[in-house]
């Protein structure tokens, strides 16, 4: 009997020590293993009739296993808490970083473009792109005179690759669209050379770029948040004298909201109208049973050029706008620009290509969650209402600007 008693308490001390290395559940079967053993060696002592079982559980020299796996649990319960929040936090840093990164990237492309576009035709020529480069070796006089003007344009439009020699292809097609064929071969390589700097040179002079007003969609975002950060800061702080928080809040989001629905009504409108316009002239030379239907090429043509125009019809949507929301009303100034303001951005991000999208999917009583919304108090984690709309490039796209919520 004595030499089964410590055969069992030198298994339980080995257990005991291996704990850390076994889950729970294992702990259990090695326990339970022990003490199974233990009643066979008893009962083949002759001590059938004796409650061993029950001695040993209720009588332990030791703490069992399982006991101090529970305890050992929490403490890893608990640290792996705070480990999981301390990585949220990283993880949302991260994500503001990476936010702020692409902002800036958008911005060093945006001026390198406009640094490239701003160069002289003296300074083109020692230090131009290689796509501008290519096409001036392409005209010069060297060039295979088996080939012509047209071909040799071609093959050096074959060649390119990244997105800055698309852009100098694009200028390159549109000045050349002037000249024929015939037209070029009549002008001597040298003439060609001419005529192309020449016409380089008008494409790209301030004068011109001044003229056009073709908003990037990272500067509609930025000025829609500046929206939020003037007018929409001093038109609340003026109407909180006489209504409640939540009833400006949602008074200001409805105005915004009923801009953002009227211009992506009237986008769509322009749109089918230029439609039906471009065929009209086709009516009376085809039979009256043919439909005809423009291709997808002509359709982005044609929301191309409504980005084009699209600052001509900024007085008119702030009208459409105001005599919607403040008709037959006595209105302070202020709301009066706050309304100009929202049409005047949402019919930019509408007439964009692909179109911009305000995100407004948040509801009462859910998480907020921080990589498309703030709060506008610096506690709680339940979103109570919303106050200001996530910007983003497209619909599923990259977020530009993050909205406002409040929270409880």
């Amino acid at each position: 009997m004595s030499d089964c008693l410590q055969l069992w308490f030198k298994q339980s001390d080995t257990a005991v020590r291996e704990w850390s290395h076994l889950t729970e559940v294992g702990l259990q079967q090695v326990y339970h293993k022990i003490i199974y053993n233990m009643i066979k060696e008893v009962e083949a002592a002759g001590y059938r009739k004796a409650k061993l079982q029950e001695v040993i559980i209720e009588r332990p020299i030791i703490e069992p296993p399982h006991a101090r796996c529970k305890v050992s649990e929490k403490k890893l319960r608990r640290n792996l808490e705070v480990e999981m929040a301390h990585s949220v936090k990283l993880l949302e840093n991260l994500e503001d970083e990476i936010t702020k990164r692409r902002l800036m990237e958008d911005e060093i492309h945006q001026l390198k473009h406009e640094v490239r576009e701003l160069k002289s035709p003296a300074d083109s020529e020692q230090s131009s792109p290689r796509s501008f480069r290519s096409i001036q070796l392409q005209l010069s006089p060297r060039s295979s005179e088996k080939e012509t003007p047209r071909q040799n344009l071609s093959s050096s439009f074959s060649n390119f690759n990244n997105r800055s020699d698309r852009q100098d292809c694009r200028v390159i097609r549109s000045m050349m669209s002037p000249f024929s064929d015939s037209h070029l071969i009549h002008i001597s390589p040298r003439g060609r050379k001419e005529e192309v700097r020449k016409q380089l040179h008008i494409a790209l002079s301030p004068e011109v770029k001044d003229t056009m007003f073709d908003p990037k969609p990272t500067t509609i975002a930025k000025d829609f948040k500046a929206l939020f950060d003037n007018e929409w800061t001093k038109l609340y702080a003026d109407m909180r004298r006489f209504y409640s928080e939540q009833y400006v809040v949602d008074l200001l989001l409805s105005w915004l909201k009923d801009c953002y629905l009227t211009c992506i009504a009237i986008t769509e409108e322009q749109r089918e109208s230029i439609r039906e316009d471009a065929m009209k002239c086709f009516g009376r030379y085809t039979n009256a049973s043919l439909s005809l239907s423009l291709p997808n090429s002509c359709t982005n043509y044609i929301k191309e050029f409504q980005g084009r125009i699209a600052s001509e019809a900024i007085p008119f949507i702030m009208k459409v706008c105001v005599r919607r929301l403040l008709s037959g009303e006595k209105n302070a100034e202020y709301p009066l620009l706050y309304i100009k303001k929202c049409a005047e951005l949402c019919w930019l991000m509408c007439t964009q290509s692909p179109p911009m999208v305000l995100n407004m999917d948040v509801s009462h009583g859910e998480l907020i969650n921080r990589k498309f919304f703030t709060s506008l108090v610096p506690r709680g984690e339940v979103v109570d209402y919303l106050a200001w709309p996530a910007v983003l490039r497209y619909a599923r796209g990259n977020m530009l600007q993050r909205g406002v919520v409040k929270t409880v």
